[in-house]
């Protein structure tokens, strides 16, 4: 492996977390502004900066380092893929992204919700973490972009052989 894939992987790493914490930041006020509160443009990039250092500062099962290995496995698989079907590699890296992204939040959000809530409470999505990702298309939506965004990244900055 050389020291210019693990650079573009590192590097879309960190603007796919980033995006990341931006959209889970959006979710999370958009749903609070739905019931009247009212943000400043400072608190809204107080709130980003706070989301994004809370992903990489929460110990060891952090939500970026949940990140680094979904991206690693997803764009792996999509390397193999893309040497199959020989598609646009933005396309294939991006589209693996996007899903790798959809189901971390997925499947954390179930776990979360049946450790604390029960099957019952999973599956009416009435508890959870991630309930601002998950608990609405948007959330997820902007989850997904960022996961494309990342694959996206990884798809420019990668060496050419």
């Amino acid at each position: 492996m050389s020291f210019s894939l693990v650079r573009a992987y590192l590097i879309a790493l960190g603007v796919g977390a980033f995006a990341s914490a931006a959209a889970f930041t959006a979710s999370v006020i958009q749903r609070q502004q739905a019931v009247g509160i009212v943000y400043t443009p400072e608190q809204i990039i107080d709130v980003l900066i706070l989301n994004a250092w809370s992903m990489v500062s929460s110990g060891v099962l952090s939500l970026a380092l949940l990140e680094a290995i979904a991206l690693a496995v997803a764009l792996s698989a999509a390397a193999g893929i893309r040497r199959l079907i020989r598609a646009p590699g933005f396309l294939v890296y991006s589209i693996a992204g996007a899903a790798a992204f959809v189901a971390l939040f997925s499947s954390a959000e179930m776990g979360v919700a049946i450790m604390f809530g029960g099957l019952e409470n999973a599956v009416s999505g009435q508890v959870g973490f991630f309930g601002a990702v998950t608990g609405s298309f948007l959330g997820l939506f902007l989850q997904a972009t960022a996961g494309a965004l990342a694959g996206l990244i990884y798809a420019i900055v990668r060496p050419r052989r």
